[in-house]
């Protein structure tokens, strides 16, 4: 099966917003990924533009709702979606940084559990602090650090034996103690680097809306007892007169199996 991540860009004062939309609901028919999972979809008419677009090949979906904004972790999938639930993160941001965002959002770590063809799967869709200044003067690193650590809490505590996908915008790149904390505590790979040898770039500087920071590894599809069988950046291509790019992020596409050699 195919599973996608993308972050959205969809806060409220995002470039761009509604054409974005538009374009991404119509690749990701083409793309036809089974499950996917979607950050920043934070205002309700993000979601219904995406929905509409997406219903008719995709029945089953679960927006997990926090603080103002609403958490913006969107998951739709092909496969039914038999149970969800919600871990908002403790370390939340600071209120007087309206232009942020992260307070408000409410961000966190959503499970979907769904009933693949071949069995039961968890998938989980995070989020984390973002990382605002290079890491030297980032203040946010004790915020990002201990998300990461109550994200791999709430996976052990939730999925003991199923096989786990876990992806989503981490905001933590493979040398930084957010991600190392995830990965060793709860024994997840990175699906894109098991098959490429390396880690997916997926804030670059060669997307247009990207105007600071240097290329960094923040997005993921992680697993536990799967078998990837392809891993790769999507969601790259400008649409000339339409879109710069779909998003600030590019997306990660998998191709995973449950019955195969896991990781």
């Amino acid at each position: 099966m195919k599973v996608l991540t993308l972050n959205t860009w969809g806060s409220p004062y995002a470039e761009q917003r509604s054409e974005r939309t538009i374009a991404l609901g119509e690749v990701l028919k083409l793309i036809d990924p089974d499950i996917i999972l979607l950050q920043e979809v934070y205002l309700p008419t993000h979601r219904r533009s995406i929905t509409g677009i997406l219903e008719e090949h995709w029945k089953y979906r679960h927006h997990f709702a926090s603080s103002v904004l609403g958490s913006g972790l969107f998951t739709v999938s092909r496969y039914p979606i038999v149970d969800a639930s919600f871990q908002r993160f403790r370390l939340g941001g600071k209120p007087e940084r309206l232009r942020q965002g992260d307070y408000y959002a409410g961000k966190g770590i959503g499970l979907t559990r769904i009933q693949t063809p071949d069995g039961l799967l968890d998938v989980y869709n995070c989020h984390t602090h973002a990382q605002y200044e290079e890491d030297d003067d980032n203040e946010y690193a004790i915020f990002n650090e201990t998300n990461l650590y109550e994200a791999a809490r709430f996976i052990y505590t939730n999925s003991p034996e199923n096989p786990v996908v876990v992806a989503g915008d981490l905001n933590s790149q493979p040398h930084q103690l957010g991600y190392e904390t995830l990965t060793e505590l709860t024994g997840l790979v990175d699906a894109y680097e098991q098959v490429n040898h390396n880690h997916a770039i997926t804030y670059s500087r060669s997307n247009p809306y990207v105007t600071n920071m240097h290329d960094q590894s923040l997005d993921y599809i992680l697993v536990r007892d799967i078998s990837v069988e392809k891993a790769e950046l999507t969601l790259t291509e400008t649409i000339p007169g339409v879109i710069p790019a779909y998003s600030d992020h590019y997306g990660i596409l998998a191709e995973i199996s449950l019955k195969g050699e896991t990781n």
